[in-house]
């Protein structure tokens, strides 16, 4: 028995890759690998987002519907990822109205 777990033990050292330059780029081929096949597997996670679009609704719950500027395609996307965008830029004049006390009638 001795002798079958330390065999065992010699099998499974000699298997181990010791080159840890060669292990991180396998690994990082796998980690790609894994991304690819998450991407192929699940087609309507990939963003559709790849440009400046055009606020068409705002919806009840922050859902915001969005218009590609081109084709004018529409979906439909959360309020809180939708990042304003200014093509003018931003009037940064602000006016100031100084509130005084309404003046009393026995004045």
């Amino acid at each position: 028995m001795p002798v079958e777990i330390e065999h065992k033990a010699y099998w499974t050292v000699k298997q181990c890759n010791l080159d840890l330059k060669g292990a991180g780029v396998e690994h990082k081929l796998q980690l790609e690998e894994l991304e690819c096949f998450r991407l192929k597997a699940y087609k309507n996670l990939r963003s559709k987002w790849d440009g400046p679009f055009k606020m068409v609704n705002v919806r009840p719950y922050g859902v915001v519907e969005v218009a590609h500027p081109f084709n004018e395609t529409t979906f439909k996307v959360n309020g809180h990822k939708v990042k304003p965008y200014r093509t003018q830029p931003f009037n940064k004049e602000v006016e100031v109205f100084l509130l005084e006390d309404a003046p009393k009638d026995n004045q």
